[in-house]
């Protein structure tokens, strides 16, 4: 499975990552890469995933192995966490399909910890403080089936909404009464209106170095 996010190794050590699905990670057990169960990744504690959420609220997720497949032996080991401890975690922050779980470990002071984050699809409006019901009424256009697959896309896009909001002058709806948002008078009045595109998306070539090639 595809992880959504990358991060950096020197501060944690992803145990996995994966978006979620409608039929079996939120109606049913969470379905758990099989390669948690690999000897470097596999968390200590053996069956029992103890993590701690953003708020530091601690999880209790029981990690089950299937065994068998249509009663017979099955051939690969299959982890899951049962929905009676899975679901709790789904309704606590709203997931819905298509939103992203993360699993990971941080090391502070020589003691390793589990964490658990779940990923919003409107998380990048969320990190650069725009609400979530503010964004179509400032000129930003909301996509719930776009997802950033990396930790560097999602910073680009949160640096890119906190510029674009930083430039942004808002004019009260009657001229007498200001309300929470809108623009102060003094910049009302040295506004001026963008004509043409504005911030437009430019994107790095990756640089290529030559080299000559020399026999040995």
């Amino acid at each position: 499975m595809e992880d959504i996010i990358s991060m950096d190794e020197k501060l944690f050590d992803v145990l996995f990552s994966k978006p979620l699905t409608e039929k079996t990670d939120l109606r049913h057990q969470l379905l758990v890469p099989s390669k948690v169960l690999a000897d470097d990744k596999k968390p200590t504690g053996g069956d029992l995933i103890i993590s701690l959420d953003q708020n530091g609220k601690q999880w209790k997720f029981p990690l089950a192995t299937r065994t068998t497949d249509r009663g017979k032996p099955s051939k690969y080991k299959k982890p899951t966490i049962p929905a009676g401890s899975w679901h709790p975690f789904v309704q606590e922050f709203g997931l819905r399909a298509g939103d992203g779980v993360i699993f990971f470990t941080r090391k502070r002071d020589g003691a390793r910890s589990i964490h658990v984050r779940g990923m919003r699809q409107a998380f990048r409006l969320m990190a650069a403080g725009i609400p979530k019901k503010l964004a179509p009424t400032i000129g930003i256009a909301v996509d719930h089936r776009r997802k950033d697959r990396s930790l560097e896309a999602l910073q680009a896009n949160v640096q890119r909404l906190k510029t674009y909001k930083a430039k942004l002058v808002v004019f009260p709806r009657r001229a007498c009464k200001f309300k929470a948002g809108d623009s102060a008078p003094e910049e009302l009045a040295t506004a001026t209106q963008v004509q043409g595109q504005f911030m437009p998306i430019v994107r790095e070539k990756p640089s290529v170095e030559l080299v000559k090639v020399t026999e040995r």
